[in-house]
């Protein structure tokens, strides 16, 4: 697939910006923003709030306009319509990106991150910009941010799951995302790829068994309504991820990509402030649907990554830049 599709995307950016059918023209300034969550998730609403604080640091200039839940069609068909230049931004789990560019395979690893300061350290550290490169390079698609605006993914299952031996067999529903499959697997479940907006229907005909979210999507897509047992484990700090064509963002004047960087700076940390204070309401709100949390000892869930998959990848040649896994792991060190 990334081959396939890195023949097509000077052709294909040339051919829509040729026509005027893409919105990434050098005196456009109505950018669409497509995301997969519905309106009401901490995703689409940071997304919307960095829309609004762009618009007003432009005097009206630059219009993003967002178009939540599926409308642009799933993730990975979304962010290959932003490679090709039809579509001009891109809002969602970052580590879609590993479909395109192998470094950003590691971001779908469990328990990689610890936190959203370890996400925002990594967000500006060098390894962050090397990768971006790297990413640029392959795709045409730069990522302007990458943040925690939820809490950690959690499972809820319709049964209760406590232990690492109680994920053995299950079908964990997840995005079409090897890193996410092969930790899964190390886990001892079967990782099954479902989409986003596919998910509930999925998940109350009995199709999975366990369903990787954050609180707040749980809450937001009503998952409680066929599950009521929720696995807190920490296993999967999930960067969120804004990505824009490369010959859209450089069509911007210096003062737009300024104005825009700093919204999508102010948003992300409005979102987390909002996210972090809002966690503990969500278990209430979850508990009063008849949700149980179950806030397990993730250290046997931890050991199976850390100890075992992540060096087999790494010594797979899973992502190219050498020491990747161990820089990112050592950001979360005090003295960094």
């Amino acid at each position: 697939m990334k081959s396939h599709l890195a023949t097509l995307l000077a052709s294909a950016m040339a051919l829509a910006i040729a026509c005027g059918t893409g919105t990434g023209t050098a005196d456009a300034k109505t950018l669409r923003l497509g995301t997969t969550t519905a309106p009401n998730h901490p995703q689409t609403e940071a997304f919307a709030d960095m829309a609004e604080r762009a618009k007003a640091k432009t005097n009206g200039e630059l219009d993003i306009q967002i178009f939540p839940a599926g409308q642009l069609g799933a993730a990975p068909a979304q962010m290959e319509s932003v490679m090709t230049g039809s579509q001009d931004m891109f809002g969602g789990t970052a580590v879609f990106a590993g479909g395109y560019e192998d470094n950003w395979r590691i971001l779908s690893v469990y328990f990689l991150f610890t936190s959203a300061d370890h996400i925002a350290k990594f967000a500006k550290s060098d390894v962050f910009e090397e990768m971006n490169q790297k990413l640029i390079d392959a795709t045409g698609v730069r990522a302007l941010s990458l943040a925690a605006v939820r809490g950690p993914s959690t499972f809820i299952s319709k049964e209760p799951i406590r232990t690492v031996e109680d994920m053995q067999g299950k079908k964990v529903r997840i995005p079409s995302v090897e890193g996410y499959a092969r930790s899964l697997e190390a886990l001892g479940a079967v990782p099954t790829p479902v989409a986003w907006t596919e998910t509930y229907l999925a998940f109350s005909q009995g199709i999975i068994d366990v369903v990787q979210s954050s609180m707040s999507g749980i809450e937001s897509e009503r998952f409680t309504d066929s599950g009521k047992y929720i696995l807190n484990t920490g296993h999967n700090w999930e960067p969120t991820g804004l990505f824009i064509n490369e010959q859209v963002y450089e069509s911007l004047s210096d003062e737009e990509k300024t104005a825009l960087s700093e919204a999508v700076t102010e948003a992300n940390a409005a979102a987390w402030v909002k996210a972090e204070k809002g966690e503990e309401e969500l278990r209430k709100t979850l508990e009063s649907r008849g949700a149980e949390i179950i806030d397990a000892d993730p250290a046997p869930f931890r050991q199976k990554i850390i100890d075992n998959l992540g060096p087999k990848l790494e010594a797979e040649g899973f992502w190219n830049i050498p020491d990747l896994y161990q820089r990112i792991v050592a950001l979360d060190s005090e003295t960094n």
